[in-house]
């Protein structure tokens, strides 16, 4: 019988399916739309969806998401446990390469992996889509103002693509917004504790009946921003 199943999102289906790999979990996966995260209120309602089938029949749910703009909050099970990182959003898990350390982010990045690269939705990568609707120089005064808060695009190395591939798709667009292109260091730690436990302090935990609340998340597990 199967006691735990994971429900994760397909943005991060290299990085999960590694942690699969790495720690010989057997439950099955479900994989959710990876477009559901563009609005809260649509991830919550799949999210709750998905529960729903698997509520009763399994003891564990595992939630492959942080908090992720408020749409876990509310998620609920009768008789299934749910678990998901304390974290703000993927970003910040695979920012954490230590347990029990801040994670150190900058808040003037715009921070990618390969797949987020190849799912093109980010403000970066939506030139092209703005200068098709509106010609190039409207767009271009969309995105100075869309990004003007920003520095850099940091491209999060977790040893699982080609940095200098992704560097090549990147850079020009950066480049475009006068933005610099930097690699930073990250990890499968989070995906990979997930996975096996301890469900300690960096995961919220909702016993059965009871739900995710905002309260449940705190600051031990969000970026403490560099300088």
């Amino acid at each position: 019988m199967t006691h735990t199943v994971l429900l994760a999102c397909e943005m991060m289906k290299a990085e999960i399916e590694a942690a699969v790999a790495n720690t010989g979990f057997q439950g099955p996966v479900v994989w959710m739309e990876k477009g559901l995260h563009e609005r809260p209120e649509t991830l919550r309602a799949a999210l709750q969806e998905e529960i729903g089938r698997w509520d009763g029949r399994v003891g564990t749910i595992l939630l492959g998401y942080g908090l992720c703009g408020r749409g876990t909050l509310g998620l609920t099970a009768r008789e299934s446990r749910l678990i998901l990182p304390k974290f703000d959003d993927c970003v910040r898990a695979l920012l954490s390469l230590k347990g029990g350390c801040p994670i150190v982010c900058d808040a003037r990045a715009l921070y990618y992996t390969e797949s987020w690269l190849d799912f093109g939705e980010s403000a970066l990568l939506s030139y092209r889509k703005y200068e098709e609707k509106y010609g190039a120089r409207k767009a271009d005064r969309i995105m100075k103002t869309m990004l003007a808060g920003y520095r850099h695009a940091a491209l999060i190395d977790t040893g699982l693509y080609d940095l200098d591939e992704a560097e090549a798709i990147l850079a020009p667009e950066a480049a475009r917004m006068s933005l610099t292109v930097k690699r930073v260091p990250g990890s499968l730690r989070v995906w990979e504790k997930l996975l096996t436990g301890p469900w300690d302090d960096e995961f919220v935990t909702a016993l059965p009946g009871g739900t995710i609340r905002e309260s449940d998340f705190d600051d031990r597990s969000r970026c403490v921003t560099e300088d």
